[in-house]
């Protein structure tokens, strides 16, 4: 990841001669701190090819199953806060957020029962699954940025978030022999990363739009797997988001002084620029 940061870093300054103007003013005129929100949609990515398992195999008959998972769309809704770091260089800024996201798919199956040393099924089988799951998150971002222009930049972010099951259900029918559907935790903790590519809609908008996906499971540890397990197959969560990011002004004002008889008209007219 840090490769690819001074990779995108050099390429952006290299395509770009010239200084860029900052993307914030960092010496009085904004706050190094804000709000933002980012809605959003999920999506359960899948494998791209399926292939028979065998889930038993004894008294000359075998039985091979392939299971056929697919994601659906769900919802996702974010709100927070974000912090620049003034003299940061690898990470711009970082922010926190609480999300609402909801993970929905389903899965079919069809399984063959097969005499030992014949290749033709005598009994088969099928059945299909489907879930919808809720969670309320808790997400923290180190986010570096690759200036473009004056305008626009690259955004890479890694960061941790948490999740707790608030609602959902899933349900299956078909003869589910010889399998063991997986139900995932209520909790889980995972590190995930960002890519974005935000430009500055007005001196004090920033509109990001992202995709996010979990990169390593911290808990529960499911051997460092970041897919999410469901049924019998597994699943890569996709956030497709926008965010909107906004520049407060600094409460901090010129203070009068005295001077030659146009200094007072130049400060007003200062302030109402500032504004």
């Amino acid at each position: 990841m840090l490769m690819v940061f001074m990779v995108m870093q050099a390429d952006a300054q290299r395509t770009y001669g010239r200084k860029n103007m900052p993307l914030v003013n960092l010496n009085g005129q904004y706050k190094l701190s804000g709000w933002h929100f980012a809605p959003g949609i999920t999506y359960m990515a899948n494998r791209f090819k399926n292939t028979p398992e065998t889930l038993y195999q004894g008294n000359d008959t075998t039985y091979n199953v392939t299971f056929d998972p697919a994601g659906k769309i769900g919802l996702y809704l974010e709100a927070g806060r974000y912090h620049i770091f003034k003299y940061g260089y690898l990470f711009a800024y970082m922010d926190y957020s609480l999300a609402f996201k909801k993970f929905k798919g389903t899965e079919k199956f069809t399984g063959e029962y097969l005499q030992e040393g014949s290749n033709t099924p005598f009994a088969t089988s099928e059945g299909n699954g489907a879930f919808k799951h809720s969670y309320l998150t808790g997400n923290i971002n180190l986010n570096n940025v690759v200036q473009l222009n004056d305008y626009e930049f690259w955004q890479n972010s890694l960061g941790l978030n948490i999740d707790y099951r608030i609602g959902g259900a899933s349900s299956y029918s078909g003869n589910t022999a010889f399998q063991n559907p997986n139900d995932p935790a209520k909790f889980m903790m995972q590190l995930h990363y960002r890519l974005g590519y935000g430009f500055k809609w007005t001196n004090r908008l920033f509109v990001i739009p992202m995709i996010e996906t979990p990169i390593l499971s911290v808990f529960s540890w499911d051997n460092g797997k970041s897919s999410y397990e469901m049924f019998s197959s597994r699943y890569r969560p996709l956030i497709f988001t926008i965010r909107f990011a906004w520049l407060r002004k600094s409460s901090w004002d010129c203070p009068p002084s005295e001077g030659g008889p146009n200094d007072k008209d130049k400060q007003q007219q200062y302030q109402q620029e500032s504004r």
